[in-house]
């Protein structure tokens, strides 16, 4: 998820880039085709809304591998607990003398 919302921001700042620097004054020409002003704004329009997709990507990303990385660390807390009641003496493990 991460890399496709990169993935997205990078072709809106592409758009954005061939906006500013490729249109001539009056005359709109987007990355070497003429294009009346109405495609140009769908293209802006598209361009805002791959930010905004892009950007929840990498969030909802960030928080799945943030919550994933909890867990494990939980995890592996839980295991040393285990263990180390495992070894000690009496634990109730199964490990009685028998008489």
């Amino acid at each position: 998820m991460l890399v496709f919302g990169v993935i997205l921001i990078a072709l809106a700042a592409l758009s954005i880039v061939g906006a500013v620097f490729l249109i001539d004054g009056g005359h709109i020409e987007y990355f070497g085709i003429d294009m009346p002003a109405l495609y140009l704004f769908v293209i802006g329009a598209l361009t805002v809304v791959f930010i905004g997709t892009g950007l929840r990507l990498i969030r909802y990303g960030t928080r799945r591998s943030l919550q994933s990385r909890r867990e494990h660390r939980e995890l592996r807390k839980l295991n040393e607990e285990k263990r180390g009641d495992l070894d000690r003496p009496g634990s109730g493990n199964g490990d009685r003398e028998k008489p």
